[in-house]
């Protein structure tokens, strides 16, 4: 597909040029208030920048900083220190985490337009502080007891969901069914309203999230060669 850019490609290109490009403007009277060598700086782009600076720093000890910064970037490249596999690397990286990190600020947002039914609340903070027994279904074994607060997300959000007092849990062996069943509460708390939305809130989205992962992955075309898993395949 030649008119497909790889992303290795994309990155080389960016490393070369994303630090070169910070805070430049073409030269114009209106708008350059600093430069430094070839490179100019907007008025707008240092006020802007101004506006973020530590609360401890003058605005001339800032102005130092972003001049002595851009010193720095413009000997990296002349070093080619920009073509480095190693700098490379890290732009990759920090591609990536800040797709993801953008991604997951965007599936939250979505989430939470989903309103909480007062149901759900109250059904929370009666389940808040109960002891939660998990037990091997197959042999009957009580396995741990815990708080409700202290479980799995998903179990959590699964509960809440139910109106029964058990959801199952299949873990990797799938001969393996653990129950989670809710047992008489152990003293009454007081909550705060907001915190109890807060809490529901996150688990809330976590389980959100959990579905909409397998979602995508059942959609996905994915081949794991099983010896590298080594010794645990």
């Amino acid at each position: 597909m030649k008119h497909i850019i790889s992303i290795h490609i994309i990155i080389i290109l960016f490393s070369g040029i994303c630090a070169y490009f910070v805070f430049y403007q073409p030269h114009t009277v209106k708008n350059t208030v600093i430069t430094v060598n070839n490179k100019h700086f907007s008025k707008s782009a240092i006020e802007d920048s101004i506006k973020h600076k530590p609360f401890y720093q003058t605005t001339k000890e800032h102005i130092n900083q972003i001049i002595d910064k851009e010193l720095m970037v413009q000997e990296a490249i002349k070093e080619k220190i920009n073509q480095d596999k190693n700098f490379q690397k890290t732009i990759k990286a920090l591609y990536k985490n800040n797709l993801i990190q953008m991604l997951i600020k965007k599936k939250t947002d979505q989430f939470k337009k989903s309103p909480l039914s007062e149901n759900i609340i109250k059904k929370y903070a009666t389940l808040y502080d109960t002891k939660v027994s998990i037990k091997n279904n197959v042999t009957g074994q009580i396995l741990s007891r815990k708080l409700f607060n202290e479980l799995p997300e998903d179990i959590q959000y699964k509960l809440l969901l139910t109106d029964k007092r058990a959801v199952s849990l299949k873990t990797k062996d799938k001969n393996i069914i653990f129950s989670i069943l809710t047992e008489k509460k152990t003293k009454p708390g007081k909550l705060d309203r907001k915190k109890l939305e807060q809490d529901i809130i996150g688990i809330r989205n976590k389980y959100m999230w959990n579905i909409w992962i397998d979602s995508i992955k059942k959609k996905a075309k994915i081949k794991i060669n099983k010896n590298i898993y080594g010794a645990e395949s």
